[in-house]
């Protein structure tokens, strides 16, 4: 893409970047929520139950084949010097998560600003710490019997980019594959219970049935990898967010009022429809990519508080998302689950926002809803979920990162 398509994410640095009022009282929940809890519930459902969008099923994605759409992140620029970092938490296990307030019955509409409310009032620092988990679902096994397996990676990062003399850090650790579901794990006994496999995408669009190049013979997948750390730079690194790519200074200046996020968002699609590689973006209509591109920068992006608030009012606007009630994720935490179709290689896919009962991101996952065959002929399962994100720990922060010394 040419370097003019990112000029209009950082033609100005919006006020927001102005120290904050002060904070919110700990614990008090967003005016909204607190109302809607105290109603009395019979009041509050009948409410939930009135005027507005009704929660219809989810419409057709566009036509035609969209090549697969990862919640990618990628870095350059990264030092070959041995790093202080953070492996010590990448290979613990979480501890037991935090009470959680019980999800309270809202529209879509309401839970999202409900969010934007929470995420507005969100306190600043020096660092942007995150710690999430990605869940990949891979097709593998003989073609006869095919299976899913999930394989896990552990993200963890303290980025600092409004202090330059303060070094970015970031680390993963894979935390190895296993069988998805029952059918999938009594499928892997039939083939022997292989503790890895050999996987090749089975929906890349570049691969021929026949083609035996190094992008199309596959990778093992299974056993767990030891951590990588790195130092991302500031101005060479970037995010990839749905074909859209940003440096961490252009990121962490997007404007924080939904009128200016949105005039910026929808100009850089635009020219991504107009100049972006065919790989790097998959054709979508403004209110399918806004939904993807908008979870990405609410739940793991290092925005400020005002450009997360005003993401989360823009998807309040968007007409086909609804709500499908209470879920639990993936660490057995209550939330309410918010989605919009959406479409990947593997076939159209519901796109889901996990919020807790205070309105924070708890995690997204994409579940297979209509599934299609790739160039090989393999379909994933209906049903399955395709990726998921699992928020642990996303928040600014002054705390400085954990500094256990590592060996090269």
């Amino acid at each position: 893409m040419k370097n003019d398509a990112l000029k209009a994410l950082t033609e100005a640095r919006p006020a927001r970047l102005d120290p904050p009022g002060p904070p919110r009282p700990p614990g008090r929940l967003p005016d909204r929520l607190a109302a809607a809890m105290e109603e009395p519930p019979a009041r509050r459902t009948a409410r939930a139950a009135g005027p507005g969008r009704a929660a219809g099923p989810a419409r057709a994605a566009g036509s035609g084949r969209g090549r697969r759409t990862r919640i990618a992140l990628g870095f350059s620029g990264v030092t070959a010097a041995a790093l202080v970092a953070v492996v010590a938490l990448l290979v613990a296990a979480p501890g037991p998560p935090e009470p959680e307030s019980a999800p309270v019955a809202l529209s879509a509409r309401s839970a999202l600003l409900v969010a934007a409310d929470g995420a507005g009032s969100a306190s600043t620092g020096r660092y942007w710490s995150m710690r999430q988990v990605l869940t990949e679902a891979l097709l593998v096994g003989p073609r006869n019997d095919r299976y899913v397996v999930g394989e896990r990676v552990r993200v963890e990062m303290w980025l600092a980019p409004d202090h330059p003399r303060t070094p970015n850090r970031m680390g993963d650790v894979n935390l190895g594959a296993a069988p998805l579901r029952e059918e999938d794990r009594a499928a892997w006994r039939r083939n022997g219970s292989p503790r890895s496999w050999w996987y090749v995408s089975t929906h890349n669009g570049h691969c021929a049935a026949d083609d035996e190049s190094d992008l199309c013979r596959g990778r093992r997948v299974g056993p767990p990898a030891p951590p990588r750390v790195w130092e991302p730079g500031e101005r060479s690194s970037f995010w990839l967010i749905d074909g859209l790519p940003l440096t961490l200074d252009q990121i962490t200046r997007l404007p924080g009022d939904p009128a200016g996020l949105r005039a910026h968002l929808r100009r850089a699609y635009e020219r991504l429809g107009r100049e972006a590689e065919p790989a790097a973006w998959e054709p979508a209509t403004w209110d399918e990519w806004m939904w993807r591109t908008g979870l990405q920068l609410v739940v793991r992006a290092p925005v400020t508080p005002e450009t997360r608030s005003a993401t989360y009012r823009i998807l309040a606007d968007l007409p086909q998302v609804r709500s499908l009630g209470g879920t639990t994720d993936a660490l057995g935490r209550a939330g309410t689950a918010l989605a919009a179709p959406g479409r990947r290689a593997e076939g159209v896919t519901q796109v889901q926002l996990i919020l807790d009962g205070r309105g924070r991101a708890l995690g997204v996952r994409e579940v297979l809803t209509t599934p299609e065959k790739g160039p090989r002929g393999d379909a994933y399962p209906a049903g399955v979920v395709l990726s998921e994100r699992v928020v642990e720990r996303a928040e600014w922060t002054d705390a400085d990162p954990p500094a256990p010394a590592i060996r090269e």
